[in-house]
């Protein structure tokens, strides 16, 4: 079932479970998936990029990131049944891997914390090995390297690619390359793997049921964040309160 009235964003309304049977079930039959968590900064940032919401209107799973997603949908009465959140998703992943070997890849971030997130991953989750590791530049890559790179990640027959480039660095990477990778699971991941990896700490359960994560962030990292959350994505909620009344009339 879609709710595709949050500013125009089509969401696949399922939860959690679901989406991992579908996950599985595209690695069983070699199928492929590029599945796409959205959160409100995501929102935002397509409604002046034609590219990226064209990105999000073709991914074949996108999913609401976030409990002011939930929230709009419920208000706009199309409520989602459920928030699945990248980071979230990443480690249900890992816990429900339990009857074969899973192979993942990890793109983006430093090298450093895509190795710290390995050694935890593996320690933790006996069923999943990480077949490869890549930290790209963070100027434009050329097209002789994002070709290499591709190359590369096929080469390791890893089932799940996870890059964590940043909104929409990373769904942009994944949608111009998908055709030509061979991981029949692509999931932009934001910082997802910056909390596998223990460089960024996730707020507390009770602080994200609430909806607050987004405020727990802003405090660890305020020189970073403090323009996303307190100029560019408040009036999300304008746009929400204007769709609905567009609604009645």
């Amino acid at each position: 079932m879609l709710c595709s009235h949050i500013l125009g964003i089509k969401f696949n309304n399922m939860r959690m479970s679901d989406v991992l049977n579908i996950i599985f079930k595209c690695i069983s039959d070699r199928w492929k998936i590029f599945i796409i968590p959205i959160n409100v900064d995501c929102i935002m940032k397509s409604i002046n990029d034609e590219l990226y919401k064209k990105i999000i209107d073709e991914a074949d799973l996108v999913v609401p990131d976030g409990m002011p997603i939930i929230w709009a949908s419920k208000f706009l009465n199309c409520a989602l049944k459920e928030r699945i959140t990248g980071a979230d998703l990443l480690v249900k992943i890992f816990e429900h891997s339990t009857d074969r070997q899973l192979k993942i890849f990890l793109y983006g971030t430093q090298y450093n914390v895509l190795c710290s997130a390995k050694e935890k991953i593996e320690r933790n989750y006996s069923n999943v090995s990480v077949v490869g590791l890549y930290s790209p530049p963070f100027r434009e890559l050329t097209e002789a390297e994002n070709e290499e790179i591709i190359n590369y990640i096929n080469a390791s027959e890893a089932e799940i690619l996870f890059v964590a480039l940043g909104a929409p660095k990373q769904e942009k990477w994944i949608y111009k390359n998908k055709d030509k990778l061979t991981c029949n699971v692509l999931i932009p991941c934001g910082a997802a793997i910056d909390f596998v990896a223990g460089k960024k700490e996730r707020a507390p359960m009770w602080l994200q049921r609430l909806g607050f994560e987004w405020l727990f962030r802003l405090i660890r990292e305020p020189k970073r964040l403090w323009r996303r959350y307190l100029i560019e994505n408040p009036p999300f909620f304008f746009h929400v309160l204007r769709q609905k009344i567009q609604n009645y009339l």
